[in-house]
């Protein structure tokens, strides 16, 4: 089932995203591994098959790093097929009411905006390819903006 294609897959430096990269590439998939630290990512991308990992540090909080990261693994691969939304965080433990306002952005920035930004970038990628494919229709005008970086793999 995954043989051949392309996921990407965050929080992949350790734990359940690392088990996930592996389990794909076991089953012949190519992944994009992202996480923040480019060291770590490098130590589990150097333990799978060169042709089948790219490693990519990736902030998922920040729009700007997971358009880049899409675009690495489109440059790498030539396509993206499905997305594994790994990262999480938990910045505070106690009781709801007295969670700082800070560590309740930085728990949304990561654990929810990361859905969002993801999807948004596969989107973007298969409106793309679709507008690509299909240059006479015009109802591909209609096609929600792609992210300059995601742009810049196809041109």
């Amino acid at each position: 089932m995954l043989k051949d294609k392309v996921i990407v897959i965050t929080g992949a430096s350790r734990g359940i995203g690392e088990a996930i990269a592996r389990a794909a590439v076991d089953a012949g998939a190519r992944v994009a591994l992202a996480s923040r630290k480019q060291a770590d990512l490098d130590q589990v991308a150097s333990s799978l098959p060169p042709d089948r990992a790219i490693a990519v540090a990736c902030h998922t909080g920040k729009s700007g790093d997971v358009d880049a990261m899409f675009a690495k693994a489109i440059e790498r691969f030539g396509r993206v097929d499905g997305l594994v939304n790994n990262a999480a965080t938990n910045p505070y433990f106690g009781p709801l009411i007295d969670t700082p306002d800070a560590a309740i952005d930085k728990t949304f920035e990561v654990n929810h905006a990361v859905v969002n930004r993801g999807v948004r970038a596969v989107e973007g990628y298969e409106i793309r390819v679709w507008a690509h494919r299909h240059p006479d229709d015009p109802d591909r005008l209609k096609a929600m903006p792609i992210p300059a970086e995601i742009k810049a793999a196809f041109e």
